[in-house]
């Protein structure tokens, strides 16, 4: 898919830097209570024997929980696993039991926005929220 992309130079001499930033009609539409597949980094590993350190990334599926501008908000990651504890809130996209991580919140923008999942209904994301309060309150 072809993107388009203003580009712009901050800074003057050597110490010059140039941005790309998405036209803001290749920008995702998003809002709360969304499930989006995302591209996210893995964290850092290292391999032992040869001390180098590698990086990839993976996809997966993210809860839309606050939209901080049309570029950017705060995600929490998904799974198909319950852990138990306080830290995961059980939710249905698209007919499926998931369930949602809140002691992984992550702030993401929206080019790693992938494909659109479903959404979750108003009452599923007004319980994530007390969860999400309550644990982070005390």
């Amino acid at each position: 898919m072809f993107k388009r992309f203003f580009v712009f130079i901050r800074g003057l001499g050597r110490r010059a830097q140039k941005y790309e930033m998405p036209l803001a009609s290749d920008l995702q539409y998003f809002r709360p209570g969304d499930v989006w597949w995302c591209t996210l980094e893995s964290q850092h590993s290292q391999n032992l024997s040869s001390g180098a350190v590698r990086s990839s990334e993976c996809r997966r599926p993210v809860l839309v929980y606050k939209k901080f501008s049309r570029n950017s908000f705060l995600g929490l990651q998904i799974t198909k696993q319950d852990r138990g504890g306080d830290w995961h809130v059980p939710i249905v996209v698209d007919n499926d039991d998931r369930w949602v991580m809140l002691h992984r919140p992550i702030t993401l923008e929206a080019s790693r926005l992938a494909d659109f999942k479903g959404a979750i209904d108003d009452g599923a994301l007004a319980r994530v929220r007390d969860h999400f309060v309550h644990l982070y309150s005390g």
